[in-house]
């Protein structure tokens, strides 16, 4: 009932635009007449290359592997999957997620690639305790920009 909802993928967009998220997961669980429990899982995120990346993680899990199997959902912008594995609650999927996002230097999979270039780690054999390029590049905006442009321009005049 939930995924056929007409206005689902406009309440999550609204929940994370307001929340500041690119991705939400989110795990149900109900129980059958004969008290079997039922785990289902929702991957939503508005950047296609954000959930599949996720959503493929989490099939491939391991440890603890959670057995998704893909659910028929008509939004876009949702990967829906009933979870084999009725014993992986929240507690066993969130180190799943961290461990995917450290995979991820903790934000690569959560941009757009063709957008943002990505930082090479600093070298192992480097002689310094930090660099400032360890948190990422830093984020410059386009008036940024044109403002250090005018700034150079001024300079030369």
């Amino acid at each position: 009932e939930f995924l056929q909802r007409a206005d689902l993928e406009a309440a999550l967009s609204a929940f994370c635009q307001k929340s500041g998220f690119d991705l939400l997961l989110m795990m149900t669980i109900s129980f059958t007449e004969s008290k079997e429990p039922i785990r289902e899982l929702v991957v939503f995120s508005h950047s296609a290359s954000c959930r599949e990346q996720v959503s493929k993680y989490l099939e491939q899990a391991h440890n603890p592997a959670l057995n998704l199997s893909p659910i028929s959902c008509p939004h876009p912008h949702i990967s829906a999957y009933q979870q084999g594995n009725t014993l992986a609650s929240r507690k066993k999927l969130l180190p799943l997620v961290k461990d995917f996002l450290r995979e991820c230097d903790g934000d690569g999979c959560l941009r757009d690639t063709e957008e943002e270039s990505e930082v090479p780690p600093t070298p192992m054999n480097s002689l310094v305790d930090g660099c400032p390029l360890d948190e990422g590049l830093p984020r410059i905006t386009a008036e940024d920009l044109q403002d250090k442009l005018h700034q150079m321009e001024s300079a030369d005049l």
